[in-house]
């Protein structure tokens, strides 16, 4: 990434713990401490497939081009390893890095760009 995007998109300097949380505040919360309770207990294979079910079908396909459909068709299969990958991230607090990943790419912001900032990146 050149010089110019990495200067727009750097991490703040000198931002301490203190701050984070007083920003973090700002932020409306939509749950009460039981139903954060909830979503931080183990899932069940039970609950991972009534998840799946609940899901609209006619959705289009993820970034694997897998439907709903096909994990709903394939769930004795694919089931328990769906599972591991939502515990992995219920227990790590993080979601695995393939799930994540991106393509940057620039778009230009007009028709004949001349310099970066004739340009828009965004991720694919």
């Amino acid at each position: 990434m050149s010089f110019h995007f990495k200067q727009i998109y750097r991490a703040p300097q000198n931002v301490n713990l203190v701050e984070i949380i007083r920003v973090a505040q700002l932020f409306p919360r939509f749950l009460d401490q039981e139903e954060g309770r909830e979503l931080t207990k183990e899932v069940i294979i039970g609950k991972l497939e009534a998840t799946l079910k609940w899901i609209k079908k006619d959705k289009s396909p993820g970034l694997d081009r897998w439907s709903i459909d096909f994990y709903l068709a394939f769930f004795e299969t694919l089931g328990v390893d769906l599972l591991k990958v939502n515990e992995h991230s219920r227990i790590n607090g993080e979601i695995l890095e393939y799930f994540t990943s991106t393509f940057i790419t620039l778009i230009p912001k007009s028709d004949n760009p001349s310099t970066f900032d004739d340009y828009r990146p965004i991720s694919l």
